[in-house]
């Protein structure tokens, strides 16, 4: 199984999400991941533990500042280029706290998945509340008649890394 993490590129926030990240990264050492930026912030604490062979970046051009020398790297013109890419190589997507970037993904994937037949798990790492308010907007969407009610099935929210790694080996 390949998952696909995203999350902040940051280096100045808060430490409790580098702490999340820390221990995400050991218990994604057995698994083939798939990143969508550049090695900063949480992204380099998430892959500090994984080998490099089990992992792919795919990446914008104009972003091209920490890449690794890794073994599977894929270059991209274009964010929309980037991201169905990302959904291509993924069978699963996990969010960590993250910025716009991260939200963008989210939503693509989500979106991704309303409108594909082939569907694909979504799993929202919502630590300490991070995701609280998008979540209440995503209720509100549904509340409103924006969307059927089924529209959330693909999303897992879980607020532990443990949490997501226990839903991914009932996956398997």
């Amino acid at each position: 199984m390949r998952i696909f993490v995203g999350c902040s590129s940051k280096e100045e926030i808060d430490e409790k999400y580098k702490v999340v990240a820390t221990r995400m990264s050991h218990l994604l050492c057995s698994y083939d991941i798939v990143i969508g930026g550049t090695f900063m912030g949480l992204m380099k604490l998430v892959s500090r533990s994984i080998s490099k062979e089990q992992i792919t970046q795919v990446c914008l051009k104009d972003y091209l500042k920490n890449e690794e020398d890794l073994t599977n790297f894929i270059v991209c013109d274009t964010s929309f280029e980037r991201l169905q890419k990302i959904w291509e190589l993924s069978d699963c997507f996990l969010l960590l706290p993250g910025g716009t970037g991260t939200l963008s993904e989210y939503f693509s994937f989500f979106e991704e998945n309303r409108t594909k037949s082939k569907k694909k798990k979504i799993y929202l790492l919502n630590y300490d509340g991070f995701y609280d308010e998008i979540l209440f907007f995503l209720q509100s969407l549904e509340k409103e008649k924006f969307c059927d009610e089924s529209f959330m099935e693909d999303v897992f929210v879980v607020k532990t890394p443990e949490e997501f790694i226990e839903l991914l080996k009932k996956e398997v």
